[in-house]
């Protein structure tokens, strides 16, 4: 018998959830959950303590405190080890840590979320077994340059690897992980890195491919030119590099906090500044137990200002995932384990996986077991990237935000309510 004790610092506390599923295992036991007796329980007897989520500076102490007692420790996810996707609010002046500025070395399960058998590995003394992402991806791989940067893929086109397409993804330098974003046509964001700096390392390998493309240059006294200030092929595409780069590295490659004034909301700080098409997948990670219903508001909301048509199939199925929802939340209240693991395969079917991969404006990305209809009268459009208002509600949340003309987010407000 393992006896496990859960320590969640900050974040959407997917990891923790996920975690309880293995109360189910007859070779585990939990001595401590947050998510059970809200962290007041007692590590004392544990063999292991798993910290979940991320870390600002002010929980320094406590993590010190954690690694004097001389418990096995071992982090959980992406958060705890590079500071994760909620690292990108030092963009506006946060300071998410990575956990290991203060306990290192330490054993380690990345993934946003990983699988908690990968712990039980861990636990049991094997090695992470890193495979390449890439050798597991359907499309194909060449060294073609690409003569433009796209934002949104041809949906027809799944045989060409997307980098090639001109439309980045980090799975080239990654891992695979326990959500597999890239079996639904959405580009790997690092979640698993493989290398060390791999923002630095994808930006570059990224660049190789973009030779084509036209790059403003200032003449200098030396032998090379510089980049220069003004707009060129790249910069008007490429309209977030830091969500596309540092997604789940901001906080582990930058160590001063960003000029940016803060909106006064933390999730909002992340919101703000990441393009339209990005948007529904770090909505449906970062809000956590609420993110079916924020992500599904944000979509319905950008469909209704930009005129896109949506099917009765496509309605039906947000409909099941709704549902999902709500049993999500009556899942964890009641700590029903039974219940959970439903919900979460549930969501899993038509999601795609837990951060709603498959997703999208229009419809879905790849076919849905449970639709009711074949694929085309359900599958994704094209997304026109436009400026709008918009704003959408549930009985779990109230969205509006606002785009510019490139399909950025510029205003964001996400009002969560009980279900």
């Amino acid at each position: 018998m393992v006896r496990l004790s859960v320590v969640q610092l900050r974040g959407c506390e997917r990891c923790a959830w996920d975690l309880l599923t293995l109360a189910k295992n007859s070779s585990v036991e939990f001595v401590s959950h947050p998510l059970i007796d809200g962290g007041s329980g007692s590590d004392n007897d544990a063999d292991f303590v798993v910290i979940t989520g991320y870390a600002r500076k002010s929980d320094e102490a406590r993590l010190r405190e954690l690694l004097s007692r001389g418990k096995k420790l071992i982090l959980y996810g992406t958060c705890p080890y590079t500071g994760g996707i909620f690292g990108l609010m030092n963009q506006k002046g946060a300071d998410v840590v990575p956990v290991t500025e203060y306990l290192s070395p330490v054993a380690s399960v990345l993934g946003c979320a990983p699988s908690p058998d990968e712990l039980l590995s861990v636990i049991e003394g094997q090695s992470a077994q890193r495979q390449p992402l890439c050798s597991e991806c359907e499309r194909h791989f060449t060294d073609e340059e690409f003569d433009k940067i796209i934002r949104v893929p041809d949906w027809s086109n799944r045989e060409k690897c997307f980098n090639n397409l001109g439309l980045a993804c980090s799975g080239v330098l990654s891992a695979r992980c326990a959500q597999r974003c890239i079996d639904f046509d959405t580009p790997c964001r690092g979640c698993v890195g493989m290398v060390d700096d791999p923002p630095g390392r994808m930006i570059g390998y990224f660049g190789s491919l973009a030779v084509n493309l036209q790059v403003d240059t200032v003449a200098t006294d030396c032998a090379t030119d510089r980049l220069g200030d003004r707009p060129d092929e790249i910069t008007r595409s490429l309209v977030d590099v830091v969500g596309t780069f540092f997604r789940f590295h901001l906080a582990s490659h930058f160590k001063f906090p960003g000029r940016n004034p803060s909106t006064g909301d933390e999730l909002a700080d992340i919101m703000v500044a990441r393009p339209i098409e990005e948007a529904p997948q770090i909505a449906a990670t970062i809000y956590g137990r609420y993110g079916i219903s924020v992500a599904l508001n944000l979509i319905e909301a950008y469909e209704a200002a930009a005129g896109i048509q949506v099917s009765d199939e496509t309605r039906e199925l947000r409909s099941e995932l709704r549902a999902a929802q709500d049993g999500l939340l009556t899942a964890l209240d009641q700590h029903d384990i039974e219940a959970l693991e439903g919900v979460i395969d549930k969501i899993r079917t038509i999601g795609g996986n837990e951060v709603l991969s498959n997703v999208y404006f229009g419809g879905f990305k790849r076919p849905v077991k449970s639709a009711k209809n074949g694929f085309d009268t359900y599958c994704v459009g094209p997304l026109e990237i436009k400026a709008v208002h918009a704003r959408s509600e549930d009985g779990c949340s109230r969205v509006s935000f606002s785009t510019d003309e490139q399909g950025v987010i510029r205003e964001w407000s996400c009002e969560l309510r009980s279900a």
